[in-house]
């Protein structure tokens, strides 16, 4: 709900989103579900064994969808609706190598996940 003088005034409310992953996260912002409440969609980068999950937005708080246990070095990451046919759509792509002088890569990927359903709940990599 908007307070009455605006979204920039009264107090905010600080709600942790995804206490297990580490700093440094890509992020996107996308209502997977259809319900008209923006949804996020997580990725960390520069580490070689980084979550991505998208979290959906709920009036009790975030609820984690994990989508690939483990990507390297992930550095794009774009999140869309196509709407011509309802899909949820989420890309990512990994790095040859990240920060700090870590082995490389040799077989990043670029890794496509789209709902099925429309509304997120089968979320699967295409």
């Amino acid at each position: 709900m908007v307070p009455p003088g605006g979204p920039f005034s009264g107090p905010w409310v600080q709600q942790p989103l995804a206490p297990g992953f580490r700093e440094m996260c890509r992020a996107a912002l996308l209502d997977v579900t259809g319900n008209c409440r923006l949804d996020v969609v997580l990725a960390e980068s520069e580490y070689p064994d980084g979550p991505m999950a998208w979290f959906e937005s709920t009036p009790s708080g975030w609820v984690e969808h994990p989508l690939e246990c483990s990507l390297d070095y992930a550095h794009s990451l774009c999140a869309w609706r196509d709407m011509a046919i309802g899909e949820a759509r989420v890309l990512a792509g990994e790095m040859a190598q990240g920060g700090w002088g870590p082995a490389m890569n040799w077989n990043a990927r670029l890794l496509l996940f789209t709902s099925a359903d429309g509304a997120g709940a089968d979320m699967s990599q295409v």
